[in-house]
């Protein structure tokens, strides 16, 4: 038997800023009313492609603390306080 908690985390999409399955419900309803649904794929398409490059991009990037750790100067001032 599945659980409340388990069936309530399979009902949730957490790809889309933490949002759940009514919330994006709601918000592709109002899209729909908004553009048509003649533009909602080319949208759809647009707005794939946007957050496709936004992932990619964020994982080309170094997190800051990794680099600010390997830094000459963080490394110095660590062996300065033993």
């Amino acid at each position: 038997a599945i659980r409340p908690e388990q069936r309530r985390k399979s009902l949730t999409c957490n790809a889309l800023f933490g949002l759940g399955v009514p919330e994006i419900a709601v918000i592709a309803g109002v899209a729909a009313l908004l553009f048509g649904p003649k533009n909602l794929p080319e949208i759809g398409k647009s707005l794939g492609k946007t957050v496709k490059s936004f992932q990619q991009s964020e994982l080309k990037t170094e997190p800051e603390d990794s680099v600010a750790d390997s830094s000459p100067v963080a490394v110095s001032n660590k062996a300065g306080k033993n």
